[in-house]
Parts: C-alpha cells; sequence; structure tokens
C-alpha cells in the first residue's frame, strides 16, 4: 500500500526532518501531523487523501533598539549622548 504512490511519506520525512532541525536549533517544540481522509467510492472500494501539517518552532525574532531624532528619524546613536573626541 502506498500513499499517492510513496510521495506522502517523501513529503512526512522531509517535513519531519525540518522540523527536527529547528526543535534543535530554537530549543522549542514542533509537531508534524499527518491526516488521512477515507472515503467510501462505490460498493467495493475506497479513496484516500492525505493531509500533512506542519508547525516548525522560530527563533526569538531579537529586538533592536533606535532614537528618535527631533526629526522624528530613527538613528542608533543616542542624540542626547555627546560624542567624545578621540585623541589620534
Amino acid at each position: 500500500m502506498g500513499l499517492n504512490e510513496g510521495g506522502t511519506m517523501e513529503d512526512l520525512a522531509t517535513e519531519l526532518r525540518k522540523c527536527v532541525a529547528a526543535v534543535q536549533s530554537t530549543g522549542k517544540k514542533g509537531k508534524v501531523q499527518l491526516s488521512i481522509t477515507i472515503e467510501p467510492n462505490g460498493p467495493t472500494a475506497i479513496s484516500t487523501k492525505e493531509e500533512i501539517k506542519a508547525t516548525h518552532p522560530k527563533s526569538d525574532a531579537v529586538a533592536t533598539l533606535f532614537y528618535v531624532t527631533p526629526e522624528s528619524g530613527l538613528t542608533r546613536r543616542d542624540p542626547r549622548q555627546p560624542s567624545l573626541e578621540m585623541a589620534q
């Protein structure tokens, strides 16, 4: 028995590898689900539909601090902080 001529198992293995890699790099949990819907197809047959759902953990975004200039622009340098003259 091959679901989607083996394509489903290949796709499932790919998603599993991606999820494992993301779990290892983030330290957070992930999830991979295989759902198989089975429907009657006449009096002596059935048909199946497969769906793979994956929830890969994501790395936490790193915040970047900006200061607002008097002109409402953004800068990484605190405009209230005087600059130091460096001796050469």
